[in-house]
C-alpha cells in the first residue's frame, strides 16, 4: 500500500514538473517534456550494447531462427 501511495505521488510530482520545464523551455530548440523524465520509478530502456560481430550475429540467430534448426 505504501509503495501504490509513493508512486502516485511521484505521478503527481512528474507532471508538476514536467508541466513548469515545458512553460519554460524554448520551443525551437527542445522538444516537449515528458512526465516520464522526471519520475524516478519509471524504468527507461537500456539500450542492446554487444562486443562483437559473433555475439550479435548469435543474439539474431536465437531470435529469428527456429530452435530445431540453429544446430
Amino acid at each position: 500500500m505504501a509503495d501504490g501511495h509513493g508512486r502516485e505521488r511521484w505521478n503527481h510530482t512528474s507532471m508538476l514538473c514536467a508541466l513548469i520545464a515545458n512553460c519554460h523551455r524554448d520551443p525551437r530548440k527542445n522538444k516537449p517534456f515528458a512526465p516520464d523524465d522526471f519520475n524516478p520509478l519509471v524504468e527507461k530502456p537500456q539500450p542492446l550494447r554487444l562486443e562483437n560481430d559473433k555475439e550479435a550475429f548469435a543474439l539474431l540467430k536465437q531470435m529469428f531462427v527456429p530452435q530445431k534448426e540453429r544446430g
